[in-house]
């Protein structure tokens, strides 16, 4: 899942990890979705991706100049005992977590077919508030580098592209506010309506 060679063009690295083609496929452009359930269980997901936690959905941020599709999974860690972090990264040759990587939060955002220009992997926690991620570091703080999202060749990626957060129950919420649309692969949807700029009453 690592890599330290970056791609001279995008500043990424992509990796060979092969899709997730299950679920349903929704294409945002200035919409909200609702969606839950689990793309891809924690055993599937450290085989595939070295990952300790379950995939709920996966993000697609537009192409490229060369036509990449950066791929960022929302992923599930599970709750743990108070005072207590989870391990977030598992090595599936030794069968065990690794250590460096832990988290207090539940759930984060991950690159799953690329890394970033400066990082060993593309992370990013979700707060209980959410997060809104994006190209421009001024309009969407640390993540935006963090991600990888503004390395060079992301021009299609807005400066603040899309809002997301999940709630306790694993509910997904995801509003775009992009100029080129976002692609999200899902489980399933929640027939729940949303309020205009709000989160919807589930994450409340």
């Amino acid at each position: 899942m690592f890599h330290k060679n970056k791609d001279a063009k995008t500043g990424s690295k992509p990796q060979e990890t092969g899709e997730i083609l299950r679920g349903e496929v929704v294409e945002l452009h200035n919409d909200k979705l609702l969606a839950k359930g689990v793309l891809m269980d924690r055993d599937e997901s450290r085989k595939r991706f070295g990952l300790n936690g379950d995939v709920l959905a996966v993000i697609e941020m537009p192409p490229s100049e060369e036509g990449f599709r950066k791929q960022i999974g929302i992923v599930d860690f599970g709750k743990t005992p108070e005072g207590e972090k989870h391990h977030m990264m598992w090595d599936p040759e030794d069968d065990r977590p690794i250590k460096m990587f832990s988290t207090k939060n539940r759930f984060a955002l991950f690159g799953l077919n690329y890394s970033p220009r400066d990082f060993m992997a593309a992370y990013e926690q979700i707060p209980d508030t959410g997060i809104t991620i994006g190209r421009d570091r001024e309009k969407v703080g640390g993540a935006a580098h963090r991600l990888g999202l503004d390395d060079a060749g992301s021009d299609a990626v807005s400066g603040a592209h899309a809002v997301i957060n999940v709630d306790p129950n694993g509910v997904i919420y995801i509003e775009d506010m992009s100029k080129n649309g976002t692609s999200v692969r899902i489980a399933d949807r929640v027939p729940v309506i949303v309020q205009d700029a709000q989160q919807p009453t589930t994450l409340q």
